[in-house]
């Protein structure tokens, strides 16, 4: 005989299981997406952090700029010191989910007291199909995206991001067909 209890623990079980096959996905890039005051231009920023730590994230940008560039980041969490001397490029090397590695010329930039790199579509002429390359890459990634950098190295989880790159790649009118 099925007491009450029983059938409330039953009850709670089949909403619960309800509730978590039917919720959505949920992408783990932030995008946000934004509208110049001057010019009324969309510009769209998309994030990930890794898993734990905040700080270290790897990021897209497009700007509201006369180029409307692209600019791809990573934010390592580490302090910008600005007695240093910091090479012009550092090579990273990026590995989307299980392909092939591939590297590209990062540069040291500061942003809020923290190191930064930064690698923007225009300027640093062979690399722009590279970089269009990754984006593309970055953006279909199914699962995970590994960056490489001197003796660092980070994992980021990005699973279920069609949605929010597809977002931002419209906002960002991102021609990725070449």
């Amino acid at each position: 005989m099925l007491t009450r209890g029983h059938i409330m623990k039953c009850f709670i079980a089949a909403v619960a299981a309800t509730l978590l096959l039917g919720a959505p996905a949920i992408a783990k890039w932030e995008t946000d997406v934004d509208e110049d005051p001057m010019t009324d231009d969309k510009v769209a920023y998309m994030e990930t952090t890794l898993d734990g730590d905040d700080d270290v994230a790897l990021a897209m940008k497009c700007w509201d700029d006369k180029d409307k560039s692209i600019s791809l980041y990573v934010y390592t969490g580490t302090r910008y010191d600005k007695a240093a001397k910091y090479e012009e490029f550092e090579v990273f090397s990026l590995r989307v989910d299980k392909g092939e590695v591939f590297k590209l010329p990062f540069a040291p930039v500061e942003d809020e007291g923290y190191l930064m790199y930064e690698l923007p579509i225009s300027g640093y002429g062979r690399t722009e199909e590279a970089f269009r390359a990754a984006i593309k890459m970055i953006g279909a990634a199914k699962g995970k995206v590994a960056v490489e950098m001197s003796n660092n190295q980070y994992v980021f989880d990005v699973g279920g991001s069609d949605d929010a790159f597809d977002t931002f790649r419209k906002t960002c009118k991102l021609d990725l067909s070449s």
